[in-house]
């Protein structure tokens, strides 16, 4: 049997749920309030607004980022290689290894997708011009055209979306996008 002075219930023994303040939600005894679940948000406190407003920011930026993704994918390509396209469009020849280090995968994770991509045409290896035991990898005009493709088409696909606002709409929108730049750039690592 648990302890009647709020000890442990013994092995077995069910706990009572105990209601939330404010909240119209149960827990355990001794249960820690998760702060990525909304149910726990008190709407007229700061702090669990804001907690809310970064949980809601993850979820449309992961969303969005998703979306923007699939308009890059296509029977040619993966949203990953698309990336590593990308990545090598803006930032030029570069090693397997550097990009593998942006795009957060292992050295053999990239050199399998580079090999992909080079036998698609869309990328070419060759030897480092500074260090003879690395490999260079620089796009192919084909991988450019893939690149090129890809982004006219998230363009399209998000104007197409924001066509649908209204002149207020756009104002909010690209003032948010103005400060989730300046958050995300200024944000730590």
């Amino acid at each position: 049997m648990s302890d009647r002075n709020g000890g442990s219930p013994e092995p077995g023994e069910a706990q009572e749920a105990v209601a939330e303040p404010g909240t119209g939600t149960n827990r355990s005894p001794g249960e820690i309030p998760d702060p990525a679940d909304d149910r726990h948000a008190d709407p007229g406190d700061p702090e669990s607004s804001r907690d809310a407003l970064v949980r809601e920011l993850q979820r449309t930026i992961l969303i969005s980022s998703r979306r923007l993704r699939r308009r890059t994918a296509d029977e040619t390509v993966s949203a990953a290689q698309f990336s590593v396209l990308a990545y090598l469009e803006r930032h030029g020849e570069s090693t397997p290894g550097r990009v593998a280090e942006f795009e957060q995968v292992s050295a053999p994770v990239m050199t399998r997708m580079v090999g992909r991509l080079e036998e698609a045409g869309l990328v070419l290896r060759g030897a480092h011009p500074g260090d003879r035991r690395q490999v260079a990898v620089r796009l192919t005009s084909l991988g450019q055209d893939v690149v090129a493709s890809g982004r006219r088409e998230r363009f399209a696909w998000l104007r197409t979306a924001i066509d649908g606002l209204d002149a207020d709409e756009v104002r909010i929108l690209r003032e948010a996008a103005r400060i989730l730049d300046t958050v995300v750039a200024d944000g730590p690592e």
